[in-house]
Order: C-alpha cells, then sequence, then structure tokens
C-alpha cells in the first residue's frame, strides 16, 4: 500500500525504504525516507488538489511561499545570481536588530510587496546568509552569522 502511494500519488516519486516485523502478535512497518534529491514532492489533498508538504516534528504541514521559491530557484537550469540592492541590505538589517523575526514583522517595517520579499528571502537563505527556522507554530528569520 505504501509503495502504491508513493509510485501513484506522489509526484515526483517519494523513494523509501521499508522494514516490519512482529511484536506481540501484531505487524510494525517503519518507513524511512531520506532526504530528497529532487524535491518539491507533491501529493494530493482532500479535493484531489497536488500540494507540497514539510515534516515538521510529528505532522504534516504546507511548504510556505519561501520555501517553494528556494526549491523552484534551487531547481533551475539557470545560474542563481544575487544583487546586493537597497532592499536585501533593508531586510537584513531588519532581521540584523532583532534575534529573529517573522515574515509579517519584516514586511511591516519594509515597503515592498509581499513577493518581492519572500524572493530576496529566498535567494539570502539560498546564499546561507539568513536561515528560516520552520517550527509548527511559526516560521522565523535570523542571520546566520550576526557578527558580520
Amino acid at each position: 500500500m505504501v509503495d502504491k502511494a508513493a509510485k501513484e500519488y506522489c509526484v515526483p516519486e517519494v523513494i523509501f525504504n521499508s522494514r516490519s516485523w512482529r511484536v506481540k502478535g501484531k505487524s510494525v512497518l517503519v518507513i524511512d525516507i531520506g532526504i530528497s534529491q529532487t524535491p518539491p514532492h507533491k501529493a494530493p489533498d482532500q479535493n484531489d488538489n497536488h500540494k507540497v508538504y514539510v515534516r515538521i516534528e510529528d505532522q504534516n504541514m504546507l511548504a510556505n511561499g519561501i520555501q517553494m521559491k528556494i526549491w523552484t530557484k534551487l531547481n533551475a537550469k539557470n545560474n542563481i545570481s544575487f544583487a546586493y540592492s537597497d532592499e536585501a541590505k533593508a531586510i537584513l538589517n531588519i532581521i540584523g536588530n532583532f534575534e529573529s523575526l517573522s515574515l509579517n514583522t519584516i514586511l511591516s517595517q519594509i515597503e515592498l510587496s509581499r513577493f518581492k520579499t519572500e524572493n530576496i528571502l529566498a535567494e539570502l537563505i539560498i546564499m546561507k546568509v539568513i536561515r528560516m527556522e520552520v517550527n509548527i507554530d511559526s516560521v522565523l528569520f535570523s542571520l546566520i552569522d550576526p557578527e558580520c
């Protein structure tokens, strides 16, 4: 059943290893899914719309827009380029004033569209200048090396 789901419902197919054993008369199945070389993987929701999910602790959650932009940029056949623009500098200054902060806090302090801000954040994450920490109830951004 797991094999069928990984092949028929996941796009692209999810590669996994499984093992099973019996404990006290019951079957136990362990599924090991490693880090994918071809993210993102989509699976249908209740309405049969394919969505991208990420695993956070013990829950599956929809991938956020910034994570989707990161995957799109990393999977593009073009080289990734980044311009250290005034907008990027402003975002870095905002993030640098806090230990960590949310996208909404960043947006409230800058006069950029959400789309443009998410693109810059995705590029800064790819360049390993900032980190995105995703928890069950929050997504926070912080500088990787705040001393720079």
